[in-house]
């Protein structure tokens, strides 16, 4: 077959790599480069403004802004990357060039009705005049960068993204006839797309290039007359203009979520609330768990834990033991105990007394040292139904930046010693310290737990190579009972509190690391 490319003069990824292409399949014997006058941009933007109002107009302005910004020199990068791909894969050709300012201008006509082609394929933004785009034998053709009909007109990729059809995202071969986008459509494209990474303009562009030999073959059944377009009766219709700020910001919020859903182990809910406590104890607190200042803050005498505990159960469901063991529970509440000190034998009772479980994590290198629980009493917390998991052998102070062998190592033995104790697989674990980084979950993760707890007040779980990653909320040893019952009932004023308290101190710790590990080791001794 003959061919002919029309596209703009800066389109490199059109003009030098699509051109290759299609003198791989076809004969191509000419392209049309378009290089627009300064009134044809101007009239565009006169047009876009009157469809979209001022106000409106302003959030196209500032998307263009935010995308210069920060995604253009990306975006071309990558595109010098697809054109070399291309450049590799396909042979220059070497076919005549007319330069023009529109498609419709009249030596456009001439020169494409002189080279006498079989299609068309039309890459620019002009709509095209019939006695122009009728001089191929067998019709123009446009790539169209959305589904159609129902994204038709500019930038339909983005539009699909901006409305959650991610179903929709892809490019539309169609043929051009004298509406808009409104020919007949022979195929539809797409790919495995990253909406999170990746840019509209990028997806826009590979779900063409990762589609060349899909493309070319429809295009040898339409010369070949045994190509059939695609019944589109009844399906909506719509045009679309050029993107908003305010779309792409939404846009990306929801494609965040959506991979941390998608992300997430089978069954497990994006959401959960989780309260945290250590050692329950009277008079001298280091006779429970770790000593010193640093932990004796997060301490409570066993009179202050049963008002906690009083309070929370008026205001609170039974804790989950299982995370996503209930199909559809929404945001389930967990209660977990660090450290494995041996008030933690009572912290069972009390808690038994109102028909809940709870997780019990353990610093295992501690495992029958003085004030810690030994393996005979992990072995009855497990027998009585409690989840009894790993808190690391060591309980290094930020274990987020321990090397790699280091890390996994914490985990793994940790992990192999509750099983020897408790005869069972051990699935869950609390990272010490607070110093949580991805790369702690997925450590955890090749350990074989399932789910991991942090230490940053957030109801947000997310997934990391198929561990649930579950924030939870601090209870410190002056906390009042109706405090720490609005953490567990996720109350807004109790979480905004804690969460800004949060974020200040790991500002501090980030900000000042050293400054912050030397007051803490005076003021904590530890």
């Amino acid at each position: 077959m003959k061919s002919l490319l029309i596209c703009h003069h800066d389109a490199a990824l059109d003009l030098d790599g699509l051109s290759r292409w299609m003198g791989s399949f076809s004969e191509l014997c000419g392209i049309v480069v378009i290089e627009e006058r300064p009134d044809e941009v101007t009239r565009r933007i006169k047009f876009e403004m009157k469809r979209v109002g001022k106000a409106r107009f302003a959030d196209v302005l500032a998307f263009r802004t935010c995308y210069k910004l920060n995604h253009a020199k990306l975006d071309a990068a990558f595109e010098a990357g697809l054109l070399a791909a291309l450049r590799r894969q396909y042979p220059a050709v070497n076919a005549p060039v007319l330069v023009t300012h529109s498609p419709n201008s009249p030596e456009a006509e001439a020169f494409i009705r002189a080279a006498g082609c079989d299609i068309v394929i039309a890459r620019s933004k002009h709509l095209m005049k019939a006695s122009v785009f009728t001089l191929p034998t067998h019709g123009t053709f446009v790539l169209h960068p959305g589904i159609c009909p129902e994204y038709r007109n500019a930038h339909g990729c983005f539009w699909a993204l901006a409305n959650d059809d991610v179903d929709r995202v892809g490019v539309t071969l169609l043929r051009i006839d004298k509406g808009v986008d409104t020919g007949p459509v022979f195929g539809y494209y797409s790919y495995p797309f990253d909406e999170v990474a990746e840019s509209h303009h990028r997806i826009q562009m590979r779900c063409v290039t990762e589609n060349l030999d899909a493309i070319a073959a429809k295009f040898r059944e339409i010369v070949a007359g045994t190509a059939v377009p695609i019944d589109t009766t009844g399906r909506a219709s719509a045009t679309w203009g050029q993107p908003w700020m305010s779309k792409y910001r939404d846009w990306k919020r929801k494609a965040r979520e959506r991979a941390r859903l998608a992300a997430l182990p089978a069954g497990v809910p994006g959401a959960a609330r989780a309260i945290l406590y250590h050692d329950v104890v009277d008079g001298d607190p280091d006779t429970s768990g770790f000593k010193g200042a640093a932990a004796a803050r997060y301490k409570l005498t066993r009179a202050r834990f049963a008002e906690h505990l009083a309070a929370i159960t008026g205001r609170v469901a039974a804790p989950a033991t299982i995370l996503g063991a209930e199909p559809g529970e929404r945001c389930p509440f967990l209660f977990t105990v660090d450290d494995g000190g041996v008030s933690s034998l009572h912290i069972a009772d009390t808690i038994e007394q109102h028909g809940w479980r709870g997780y019990f994590l353990i610093t295992t290198d501690r495992i029958g040292t003085e004030g810690f629980m030994t393996a005979a009493d992990l072995r009855e917390l497990h027998a009585r139904g409690h989840v009894v998991g790993s808190h690391s052998c060591s309980h290094p102070y930020r274990m987020a930046e321990l090397p790699a062998a280091e890390l996994d190592g914490e985990w793994a033995r940790s992990v192999d010693c509750l099983r020897f104790i408790l005869g069972a697989p051990v699935t869950s674990a609390s990272v010490p310290g607070g110093f949580y980084a991805p790369r702690v979950a997925k450590s955890a993760a090749k350990a074989g737990i399932h789910t991991l707890f942090t230490s940053e007040p957030t109801t947000t779980v997310v997934g990391v190579d198929g561990c649930a990653v579950v924030g939870r909320f601090n209870v410190y040893g002056g906390m009042s009972a109706q405090a720490a019952a609005g953490l567990a009932a996720g109350a807004p004023v109790a979480v905004a509190r804690q969460k800004l308290l949060w974020d200040a101190k790991e500002l501090a710790k980030t900000a000042t690391k050293p400054v912050w590990d030397g007051a803490r080791r005076v003021v904590f001794r530890a």
